[in-house]
């Protein structure tokens, strides 16, 4: 072989030697950025901040038999149907990881705590639980997506009872707050009880508020 030749075969060797660690060098650094952006990715989370409640439709009242009388609703004022303010409900702050776990946050005097829980997504809506989905009774609530905002519906309820055994005339008033949409005639059977013996009830009314939840959802 010529060295002319050599020389030439050595400078293609070295030309190709050099063209496969630089290959090596991109695929590893393509690499390394993908599972960069992978990591990134997976960190993402869903953060659902507490704005306001929306209230659907007016306040109604029935009486025991679902006859309405909502000219009587002025009674009481919209804000009189939400959760109290020393509950942990509404949450403040929502977490959605991407794994699919979930920080429920909210505070009692001042200080921060913190619920984890799980969550799943059928289309737009999000189902929200306190323990794995597939365990019994974890359902929390469910939400819907609208507008870059989380939609939680609610209700509240407001039950009066007057009572009179012919000599002593008595007052119950109770509230029930939750989640979700219930029926009406489940929370017609659940008025309060009263105990004072022989009583007539002369008065039985139910005020009834649908709401929903506003959450502003971020991407941090």
């Amino acid at each position: 072989m010529k060295m002319k030749d050599k020389h030439i075969n050595l400078k293609y060797f070295w030309i190709s030697n050099c063209l496969i660690i630089f290959s090596i060098i991109v695929f590893n650094t393509s690499c390394k950025k993908e599972n960069i952006a992978i990591e990134k990715e997976n960190s993402k989370k869903q953060v659902c901040s507490f704005l306001d409640y929306f209230f659907i439709d007016n306040i109604q009242c029935l009486d025991t038999l679902g006859n309405r009388f909502d000219s009587l609703s002025y009674v009481y004022s919209k804000d009189d149907f939400v959760f109290q303010d020393k509950s942990e409900q509404p949450y403040e702050k929502i977490e959605i990881n991407a794994d699919s776990t979930v920080k429920l946050y909210y505070s009692v005097d001042d200080s921060i705590y913190i619920k984890n829980g799980y969550v799943t997504q059928r289309n737009d809506t999000l189902y929200f639980y306190y323990n794995p989905p597939h365990e019994f009774n974890s359902f929390l609530f469910k939400g819907i997506i609208v507008n870059n905002q989380l939609r939680i519906p609610g209700y509240g309820c407001r039950y009066y009872v007057f009572a009179s055994d012919g000599k002593n005339p008595g007052e119950i008033k109770g509230k029930t707050t939750g989640y979700g949409i219930p029926d009406l005639d489940d929370l017609l059977i659940d008025y309060p009880r009263f105990y004072l013996a022989n009583c007539i009830i002369n008065i039985s009314y139910m005020y009834f508020q649908r709401f929903d939840l506003i959450y502003e959802i971020k991407t941090e």
